[in-house]
């Protein structure tokens, strides 16, 4: 559990978990990328013949895996492929003693011990979603398969196949199922094992390698990087379902009636006044209020009869004022007046 820990510091640890390269998904002949862990099997397993079924328990929460968990480990110092959710052990199949880490596995109902890299461990049931970080890569319901699935799988019951994103569903004549992925370029961190310990490695796709062979060394390109993880195989029964299903509307209808009977008991209970007599005083207090409005407006009405008509009247000069502009006054008014026709004739000095 502590391998990748002691290698790196948290810190260091998230610079690249979250690795900036750029994946194709590409299907190649899965005989071109054996790994060395499953070579083991193909002595003692025939082509495409099911696994014995081995449950490992329901699966019922999304479970998240460490975060460890997605550091590939290079199978050798110039190989083209690698694994993750693997720990450094003494496992003799594989130059690196490369081994299944059990943290990176959902949990089990039952103990594990540790496997070659890859080998499948069994499969979840019921189980219905993948575990963070995973996707649905490959399905089958009943001899229906997209995907030729390790553990056999039985009438009526649905399987997928859940891989990390950006990874597909992986098989052939190890018998064993994987999910696989292919880097083309780009940086990337990696694990490498040396005496049961951990060694990190960066990596620029592509780059040149050293390879020496009966005392003579060669220099080769490795341009690709293809990376294989556990696929989790998850199987359920309709059955699972509409259990499921139905213990849920049970579960509901009851909290729904719980509540109604809790609402009419809290009612009946109160010590509180009825529902018609809490009526009554409403209306009452309706037509109280119409009789104190009907009151003031009538005595509005007799004040305003009782009002001096010289109040009320205008002058009548006031009526007969010319409209004048707004902001000035209109110009005063006076009667006319005859001129006296002796009036003495002035001339201005």
């Amino acid at each position: 559990m502590s391998w990748l820990a002691d290698a790196i510091s948290p810190a260091s640890a998230a610079s690249f978990l979250y690795i900036t390269f750029t994946v194709d998904l590409q299907t190649r002949p899965y005989s071109d990328f054996v790994i060395p862990s499953l070579q083991l099997r193909q002595s003692t397993k025939a082509l495409h013949m099911p696994s014995e079924r081995t449950n490992l328990g329901p699966l019922t929460t999304r479970w998240k895996y460490p975060d460890r968990c997605t550091v590939p480990v290079t199978a050798c110092s110039n190989c083209d492929n690698g694994w993750i959710a693997q720990t450094c052990g003494d496992n003799d199949s594989n130059s690196q003693g490369v081994l299944d880490d059990p943290e990176c596995w959902p949990p089990r109902s039952k103990s594990m011990s540790h496997s070659n890299a890859l080998n499948g461990w069994g499969f979840y049931s019921p189980a219905f979603d993948c575990p963070q970080g995973y996707t649905a890569a490959c399905h089958a319901t009943g001899t229906d398969a997209s995907f030729n699935f390790q553990f056999s799988i039985n009438d009526r019951e649905t399987v997928k196949g859940c891989c990390p994103t950006g990874y597909a569903c992986a098989g052939g004549g190890t018998n064993a199922q994987t999910c696989t992925s292919t880097a083309f370029r780009g940086s990337l961190q990696v694990a490498s094992c040396s005496d049961r310990k951990t060694v990190l490695n960066s990596l620029s796709l592509p780059f040149v390698v050293s390879v020496t062979t009966s005392g003579e060394t060669t220099v080769q390109t490795i341009d690709a990087l293809t990376f294989y993880a556990p696929m989790f195989q998850l199987n359920h029964h309709e059955k699972d379902i509409t259990l499921s299903t139905t213990g849920s509307q049970q579960t509901q209808t009851t909290a729904s009636s719980t509540s109604t009977a809790e609402s009419s008991t809290d009612g009946s209970s109160s010590g509180g006044l009825s529902t018609g007599a809490q009526a009554g005083i409403g209306a009452g207090v309706g037509v109280a209020g119409l009789m104190i409005l009907g009151a003031a407006f009538y005595l509005w009405r007799r004040r305003k009869r009782a009002t001096p008509a010289s109040e009320l009247a205008a002058p009548e000069e006031q009526k007969k004022s010319p409209t004048t502009p707004a902001g000035y006054s209109p110009a005063p008014q006076y009667a006319p007046v005859e001129l006296d026709a002796a009036s003495t004739r002035h001339e201005m000095s």
